[in-house]
């Protein structure tokens, strides 16, 4: 019999039990993994249910067959030339777009239930507003070959999973952070079920890029999270002090004034109003949905649980790509002479620091200042000062990584955003087609180097998922991140061991942060 024979045959291809009833997966055309989309992991959030905890799924008759994706949250398309439109939706999906959302997927490479293999739940970015865990970008397959059980998620986005209220307090005791509870009802479901695909609940790592990554690092400090994860990556993100990343988080209060001024201007002031409102003209501005400290999933700044070293003590790896800013450039940077004037308006005493890390004598300087000041204000910084207070416990490894390889993009394909001095390169992003080894997905899967790349960093993923330790096999080393050497992983046309290369400038943007976040902060 073929090894594909045998697989295709193996008991995960019947029924499997979960919450609420059966379902059927489906298996990969060589038999070597079992996919099972569109799984729901709590009831509808819909009608009366819109702005509440998950409730409990909702049982089914029969057999579910879980062949396609669940429709992802109902949100604002990228502009189809954006450039983040590569890992976000340009246009709706197959499954579309709905307030029924609440669906998760499940790839699993076991032979058998009690194959006690390492799972990976992963939390999609996409600024609170957009995205979902159906993009091409993060299919489990490819990851799941090399020994893990990968399950993707959607949580509620944009008003549907951030707004607070005053009526849904009085109703509830506490609004806003319904992404992250969605979050933690997926991890439960983890918990309750992934033992029927193979996967070992005592051994889940919780990974996510950009706006999933803050809330990885978030969940890290919610006591609703303690023991539903065992291990954490944050690719390009964090909710730490500092940058586009880290304004102050806001209270309940302030998320309350803010919610109610926007839903006012839409007419909708009671419950009946909010509940009847269409899910989507409630869009808000840009940068307004995200974490607060709601008194319920999150109690505290999460900063200053870290700084006390009351966080979950497990495993981190932490990481930003070379080139975060090709898509988010600094504004009115265009000349030497209005850096100057920016760096004496926003660093003070600090300017001559400043302009000494980021000598800008001409034009040209400027216009690549632009580029790189984002990445080490904000994506790169979140990473750093996460690995840095993590490492800093001692309770637990902690590993950090630098991706520094300019992903294929599609052939004559241009983007809404100007062009870099030096392209897209390894823009935000761009690393998850690497850690899924989904390149194939992509228009322009890149070459034998890229797809070396790809097998490396899932296997490095997998490896952590499995011990706390990405190292094993023939795998260059990759050594902990810890002080004083601070020793990161250098992922790019060659894998190895090394300092951040703009170190000093993280090292000014943390003590320029904790000087900027020292003082009282206003109710």
């Amino acid at each position: 019999m073929s090894l594909a024979t045998a697989r295709i045959s193996h008991r995960l291809t019947l029924p499997i039990a979960v919450d609420g009833g059966l379902i059927q997966g489906v298996a990969a055309a060589d038999g070597l993994t079992i996919s099972f989309k569109g799984v729901p992991f709590a009831a509808p959030p819909v009608g009366d249910l819109r702005w509440r905890a998950p409730q409990s799924v909702r049982a089914w008759d029969g057999v579910r067959l879980a062949d396609r994706f669940g429709s992802v949250c109902t949100q604002p398309l990228n502009p189809g030339d954006a450039l983040m439109r590569q890992f976000s939706f340009g246009e709706p999906p197959e499954s579309g777009m709905s307030e029924d959302c609440l669906y998760l997927n499940v790839w699993t490479p076991a032979d058998d239930v009690d194959a006690a293999l390492p799972v990976m739940v992963w939390v999609f970015g996409g600024g609170h507003r957009v995205g979902g865990g159906s993009h091409p970008a993060s299919w489990g397959e490819g990851l799941a070959r090399k020994g893990a059980v990968v399950v993707t998620l959607n949580y509620r986005v944009g008003a549907l999973g951030y707004i607070a209220h005053p009526a849904l307090t009085a109703e509830a005791g506490a609004s806003g952070n319904y992404a992250s509870m969605d979050i933690l009802a997926a991890l439960g479901w983890v918990q309750r079920n992934i033992a029927r695909f193979g996967g070992d609940p005592d051994c889940v790592t919780l990974f996510g890029q950009s706006a999933g990554a803050m809330h990885v690092n978030a969940l890290m400090t919610a006591d609703g999270a303690r023991g539903l994860f065992h291990r954490a990556i944050a690719q390009s993100g964090g909710r730490l002090h500092g940058g586009m990343m880290g304004p102050p988080m806001k209270t309940l209060s302030q998320a309350e004034a803010d919610g109610a001024g926007l839903l006012g201007k839409l007419g909708a002031h009671t419950l009946e109003d909010l509940r009847n409102l269409p899910a989507d003209v409630m869009t808000g501005p840009r940068g307004m949905w995200d974490l607060i400290i709601d008194g319920a999933v999150l109690s505290e700044d999460i900063q200053a649980v870290f700084e006390r070293g009351e966080q979950a003590q497990i495993p981190l790896i932490a990481g930003f790509n070379a080139n975060e800013g090709s898509a988010y450039p600094e504004h009115d940077m265009e000349t030497a002479e209005a850096v100057e004037i920016m760096a004496r308006a926003r660093f003070g005493d600090q300017a001559d620091t400043f302009l000494k890390l980021y000598p800008t004598v001409t034009d040209a300087d400027a216009q690549a200042l632009k580029y790189r000041l984002p990445r080490d204000a904000s994506f790169g910084f979140q990473a750093y000062k996460l690995a840095e207070l993590q490492s800093r416990a001692r309770a637990a490894p902690t590993y950090a990584y630098y991706f520094a390889r300019s992903a294929p993009l599609p052939a004559g394909k241009r983007f809404r955003e100007a062009v870099p001095p030096g392209g897209y390169a390894a823009f935000h992003g761009c690393e998850i087609w690497y850690v899924f080894d989904t390149l194939q997905t992509r228009p322009n899967p890149g070459g034998d180097q890229d797809r070396a790349l790809a097998e490396a960093m899932g296997r490095y993923w997998v490896n952590f998922a499995r011990s706390g330790d990405p190292n094993g096999g023939s795998l260059p080393r990759w050594p902990a991140y810890e002080a004083p050497h601070r020793q990161a992983l250098h992922l790019g046309d060659t894998i190895g061991a090394g300092p951040f290369p703009n170190q000093a400038e993280l090292s000014f943007f943390d003590a320029f942060y904790q000087r900027e976040f020292s003082g009282p902060r206003p109710d």
